[in-house]
């Protein structure tokens, strides 16, 4: 007995082996090679004592390795977010932009096959991404320090929750960019997502007596994750599923509005 695919099917099929082929881009490449950088100059910052102390006396971090890793953590946070930005301006913003969003939300591809043609393949280059990030972190932390502060455990359960905080800012900026019309005002609500995440971490440096002990454990990216670094594995078991359900969610009602196309002038 054969299986016979249907015309949609076969459409479906070829648009998505496109778009997984078009989603490793040339700035996906230099977004690791600037994270390998990164990894690559860890033991500079420790190793100015002006530098260590005020890390040390601001943030109450432990060791050299925590010192590196405050900072690996918020530059990883950073270049996946904002390369995944603007893979996503290629979703909704840049069509719409150019008046081509329309004709890609002609049948035989349903908005729904659409949105997820584009995404997952974006999401699987930006998990890549992340990981050569993080591979390159431990490796410079090893260089510099040795094993003997570096909690390997700690570190990949971190790293991964900072990769799913930063799918969880994307999936919101990915629905609110079916609201804006133009690149301009999509960088602005990009930046907005980005500046309420990190605001609060570089408030505390100079204000840390505003802070009551929970919301600090809360909000102070990303000095809090490694604060409670002993907690790491247990706080990603919960942390983990949580972010991921919160982002796929948010990415279920893009594609509900995305459905609701006479709303969007594509």
């Amino acid at each position: 007995m054969t299986t016979r695919t249907t015309p949609r099917g076969a459409a479906y099929a070829d648009y998505t082996r496109l778009e997984a082929r078009a989603a490793l881009r040339g700035h996906h490449l230099w977004a690791s090679v600037v994270l390998v950088v990164i990894g690559v100059a860890d033991g500079i910052l420790p190793g100015v004592p002006s530098i260590q102390r005020f890390f040390e006396v601001v943030f109450d971090m432990r060791n050299g390795v925590q010192t590196i890793l405050i900072n690996d953590y918020t530059g990883l946070l950073g270049v996946v977010y904002w390369v995944g930005v603007f893979d996503l301006l290629r979703v909704h913003v840049t069509p719409a932009e150019e008046r081509r969003l329309a004709l890609y939300l002609t049948k035989p591809i349903s908005r729904t096959r659409y949105l997820v043609s584009k995404l997952v393949p974006t999401a699987a280059v930006l998990t890549l991404v992340g990981l050569v990030g993080m591979a390159a972190f431990a490796a410079g932390v090893l260089a510099f320090a040795g094993p003997a502060d570096f909690n390997g455990g700690a570190f990949a359960a971190t790293g991964l929750l900072v990769l799913a905080l930063s799918a969880v800012m994307l999936a919101i900026v990915n629905l609110a960019f079916l609201f804006v019309r133009d690149t301009y005002n999509a960088i602005v609500v990009a930046s907005a997502v980005f500046i309420a995440t990190v605001l609060p971490g570089g408030m505390y440096i100079y204000r840390p007596d505003l802070y009551s002990p929970a919301l600090k454990n809360t909000v102070v990216f990303p000095a809090n994750l490694l604060w409670h670094e002993d907690d790491a594995v247990a706080v990603a078991a919960i942390g983990l599923p949580a972010l991921l359900a919160v982002a796929v969610a948010l990415t279920a009602l893009a594609g509900l509005r995305l459905r609701r196309t006479d709303a969007i002038r594509a």
